[in-house]
């Protein structure tokens, strides 16, 4: 904002300057609103337009668009304060500003200045420079769009931070000592999981498998999942009919009953009807944290629960972003499980994955709207077609506003 500022308040000055002194201060300051005001206009214009565009795009963090939305606000009253402010100093300075006189030293400097200034000169408007400034451009913009395309969005903890910042050697230990041994995710089934329906439990089971035969898992061995210790607890107590590690002196909220189904078929199948007791046991109570559970629901008293799958050599953000888009795509083909993903880098992988696509959608966006300011203060089709050429070519990392004042003028 401040840069802004500046260079609008230099092109104020820089025309004042410019201007015959000779004229009365009314209409020497009108001819300086007249030469410099289209140029400063088109500058604070296609930079509030560009930030309010910032801080209507739909970013993760809310921090971007109340960045862009106050950048913009005060790039609007930079403008008005170089309007009422600048202009009536200038005015009071005219007051006591003394004749300016021409001194003839140096001539051998300005004469050289002005000998360098028309090789200059003769030499951009030459057709060989041309030419090759056309070359030029075209090998710019081409590797500029290839850059832009395949650009690699990062946002890396070590560059955010100071260098000195005691935040650097945790970041440097998360990164190379334990996301190398240990990087988990935690799997949420968010809809009742019945277990006694054959066709649900292998549909678990195989979206389980999914997560486990990934690339970089640890294996089924460090995986967290109750329900494996349930079934190996459910299947020993139905065969020995007895639990060595219940307490007959816990009061139960549930009784383990089973189902009409088992009755009738006479047949055993895995179901909740000991889950009670397995959650009180001494071996496996720490399940507790895992589950979500409705007691006044005997059949599926387990609402919902969770799972832990862990992974190693995860070290870059490019082999996490991969990962976790892998880990969404499982749990997208077994909708009917109601799962869903969560990962502590989840939010930082979710912008970097949007950077990109943002970042074109703006530069889109604001390329239209560059050219409407452009067509409204300059209204030559020519100079507009060269001006939104030029905006495009610079939006691959320069700021717009120094093509506008020159192309003000050359209009």
């Amino acid at each position: 904002t401040l840069i802004i500022g500046v260079n609008g308040a230099f092109l104020v000055i820089h025309s004042w300057l410019r201007s015959a002194s000779e004229c009365s201060i009314p209409q020497r300051l009108g001819f300086v609103l007249e030469e410099a005001g289209p140029s400063v206009t088109i500058s604070t214009f296609t930079n509030v337009i560009t930030f309010a565009i910032g801080a209507l795009t739909p970013t993760p963090g809310i921090e971007i668009a109340l960045f862009c939305l106050e950048t913009a606000i005060a790039l609007a009253f930079a403008y008005i304060f170089t309007l009422v402010l600048l202009c009536p100093l200038l005015y009071l300075a005219s007051i006591v500003e003394r004749t300016r006189k021409k001194h003839a030293g140096l001539p051998m400097v300005i004469i050289g200045l002005n000998f360098t200034l028309k090789c200059y000169c003769r030499l951009i408007t030459s057709k060989l420079f041309c030419v090759l400034a056309f070359i030029g451009i075209l090998i710019y913009w081409f590797f500029g769009i290839i850059g832009a395309m395949n650009i690699e969005t990062r946002l890396d903890v070590e560059k955010l931070l100071p260098k000195n910042s005691p935040l650097q050697e945790a970041n440097a230990m998360i990164s190379a000592i334990v996301w190398r041994e240990y990087y988990p995710v935690t799997i949420l089934v968010n809809s009742p999981l019945d277990i006694r329906n054959e066709h649900v439990l292998k549909r678990f089971d195989a979206m389980v498998n999914d997560f486990e035969t990934l690339e970089k898992c640890r294996g089924k061995e460090f995986t967290l999942l109750w329900l494996r210790d349930y079934k190996t607890y459910w299947w020993e107590a139905l065969l020995y009919d007895f639990d060595y590690f219940s307490d007959d002196n816990i009061a139960l909220t549930t009784t383990a009953s089973i189902s009409k189904y088992e009755a009738n078929s006479g047949k055993e199948m895995l179901d909740y009807s000991k889950l009670n007791d397995f959650l009180f046991s001494p071996l496996y109570k720490h399940w507790k944290i895992f589950l979500k559970l409705r007691w006044n629901d005997s059949n599926i008293p387990v609402e919902s629960f969770c799972f832990v799958v862990t992974y190693q050599n995860l070290t870059s953000w490019k082999e996490r972003i991969e990962l976790m888009q892998k880990w969404r795509s499982i749990a997208n083909s077994y909708k009917d499980l109601n799962a869903s993903v969560w990962e502590a880098n989840s939010m930082f992988v979710d912008q970097m994955l949007s950077l990109k696509t943002l970042a074109m959608q703006t530069c889109f966006w604001t390329l239209i709207c560059m050219a409407a300011v452009c067509g409204l203060f300059i209204q030559n089709p020519f100079s507009v077609t060269v001006a939104s050429l030029t905006i495009a070519s610079i939006s691959f990392g320069k700021c717009i506003k120094y093509c506008s004042g020159l192309l003000e003028n050359t209009s």
